[in-house]
């Protein structure tokens, strides 16, 4: 049974049967569809997703009374799930977080056992593996997951799911049970592929972009992998970069700027930071906030807004390569290693974002990489 065969399968779940509800579910199941024959959607086709899933989401808080999705009715909690998984599998930035941290994964597991013990269907057995293993429910989660034995797409999708949330949301999950369940499955560790024709300065100054999902970006490719449409959506939402000249602008902004020029005038008179988090970070961290300002947390994400602007189609592949190249120069000169970068970013996420807590993708992943001894780090050496 092939993508377009199985899709659409789960749309009959009792609760949800109106032709809204469908119609919603097939429009998304057609957008998989496209992206799993190797097309690619567009921008408009990218949002139109994203205004069915809340068109959906707002139709179920009328109907059930509550804005709570959790407290949906059981059946109507794994529609809501199942849909909110298609979003996350077209990679929308805004939607991406729903298979690694969200809590609504551990009250659809009984529906979705019921669902399957009535009928097999590869999505729902797909979207059962997180909920599974969020629920410490690891014999269930390999069930589903050998179920799909003839499903090479959808074992991928699953694998990198459940990869992700070991390496960016251990504090969502439970890390023992997904490393039980990646223990008894294939080796998923694309980020080991052959790097073909890249020198050791390239995968270098590519893995400085510290990506928050080693699963999807294995950092083996200047051009990050994910789709054109999903990465513009992301520049514009976390950047502001809607084309070409915002992106030069926000390239060269985190060349001489950033926000270690921000922290510099911080550092000169604490007490004028209005934020009191920050402040209290400014004034218990200062002395290692002064030892390199932070360069790592701008040049590793001028490496990843260079690589998604690439992809995005607002820069050549030469232009990219000046820019990474740069930023990788100064890590270089800044840093003696992989372990003392990777502290910098992540003081450097903490003085930007100081509510960001064991829960943050970006602080997890970077440990990751810091700390796992299959992370690529220990492989690619610091500097090229």
């Amino acid at each position: 049974m092939g993508w377009l065969d199985w899709l659409g399968l789960s749309s009959d779940l009792d609760e949800t049967r109106d032709p809204f509800t469908r119609e919603i579910s097939q429009r998304l199941d057609r957008a998989l569809a496209q992206v799993s024959g190797g097309g690619q959607l567009s921008d408009h086709e990218l949002e139109a997703c994203a205004q069915d899933f809340q068109r959906l989401y707002q139709d179920f808080s009328r109907r059930f009374g509550t804005g709570n999705n959790m407290a949906f009715p059981a059946v109507a909690r794994a529609r809501f799930y199942l849909e909110a998984m298609k979003l996350a599998a077209l990679g929308h930035p805004e939607h991406s977080a729903w298979p690694l941290i969200a809590g609504i994964r551990e009250k659809v597991l009984p529906a979705l056992k019921k669902r399957l013990a009535s009928e097999q269907d590869a999505w729902v057995a797909a979207c059962a593996v997180p909920a599974a293993l969020a629920s410490g429910d690891v014999p269930f989660a390999r069930v589903c997951f050998d179920s799909l034995s003839r499903e090479p797409a959808l074992t991928r999708q699953v694998l990198a799911w459940v990869t992700a949330a070991e390496m960016a949301a251990p504090g969502s999950n439970r890390p023992v049970d997904l490393r039980r369940f990646l223990d008894g499955a294939p080796t998923f560790e694309p980020w080991s592929a052959e790097a073909s024709g890249l020198s050791n300065n390239q995968r270098f100054v590519l893995l400085a972009s510290m990506p928050a999902d080693l699963a999807s970006d294995p950092c083996l490719t200047l051009a990050d992998p994910h789709q054109p449409a999903s990465l513009r959506a992301l520049l514009g939402l976390h950047w502001d970069v809607r084309d070409r000249a915002s992106a030069l602008q926000v390239l060269e902004w985190l060349s001489t700027q950033g926000h270690r020029s921000r922290l510099a005038d911080d550092l000169l008179d604490p007490s004028l930071i209005s934020d009191p988090q920050q402040r209290a970070l400014v004034v218990s961290r200062a002395g290692a906030l002064r030892a390199n300002h932070i360069a790592a947390w701008d040049f590793c994400r001028l490496i990843s807004v260079a690589r998604a602007s690439l992809t995005a189609g607002y820069l050549t592949e030469e232009e990219a390569w000046n820019w990474v190249f740069g930023a990788g120069a100064s890590l270089r000169s800044t840093y003696d290693g992989w372990g003392s970068m990777v502290d910098d970013y992540v003081l450097g996420r903490h003085y930007q974002q100081p509510a960001a807590g064991p829960d943050d993708l970006l602080i997890e992943s970077a440990l990751w990489l810091k700390h796992h001894p299959r992370s690529p780090m220990r492989t690619v050496p610091f500097g090229g």
